[in-house]
């Protein structure tokens, strides 16, 4: 039996991009969970670790 590996579907382009959006104000975090359907969860953590720290 093969071990099972999750892949990471979002690319950093991705990521950034989503990011963007939140920072810039673009979008709400209820919007981008609803457009493309990204969890919630996700989202925090990505806020967390790739967006600006000021």
């Amino acid at each position: 039996m093969l071990p099972n590996f999750r892949k990471s579907i979002y690319t950093r382009e991705v990521i950034d991009f989503i990011v963007e959006l939140i920072e810039n104000e673009e979008k709400t975090m209820p919007q981008i969970v609803k457009e493309y359907r990204i969890p919630k969860s996700t989202l925090h953590r990505w806020t967390k670790k790739y967006g600006k720290s000021e």
